[in-house]
C-alpha cells in the first residue's frame, strides 16, 4: 500500500498509512440528518448523552495494514464549538 506514515498504530506499534475518514450516508440525496458523535464511555449506555461532542463529518484517518484497524481524528463541529463558546 501507498501512503505516507505518521503515525504508530496504538495497538501493535507498526507504522500506519495516512488517509482520509468521513461519514457518508448510502441512498439518501441528502445528508442533514447524519451526524458523527463521540460519548464517553460513563455514558455509552446512558439514554441522555450529557457530555457528548458532535464532530466533523471527515476527519484524518490512519490504517494499519497489519492490525486491519483504522484511527481517526476528528475536529468539533461548529455547532459543538457555538455551545462550549
Amino acid at each position: 500500500m501507498k501512503g505516507v506514515d505518521k503515525m504508530e498504530c496504538p495497538k501493535c506499534g507498526r507504522k500506519c498509512f495516512e488517509g482520509v475518514v468521513k461519514s457518508e450516508q448510502a441512498g439518501r440525496l441528502f445528508s442533514e440528518g447524519t451526524m458523527l458523535t463521540w460519548t464517553p464511555e460513563y455514558e455509552k449506555k446512558s439514554v441522555i448523552k450529557k457530555d457528548k461532542l458532535n464532530l466533523k463529518k471527515t476527519g484524518s484517518g490512519y490504517y494499519c495494514q497489519f492490525c486491519e484497524k483504522v484511527y481517526a481524528t476528528f475536529e468539533l463541529s461548529e455547532i459543538q464549538s457555538i455551545f462550549q463558546g
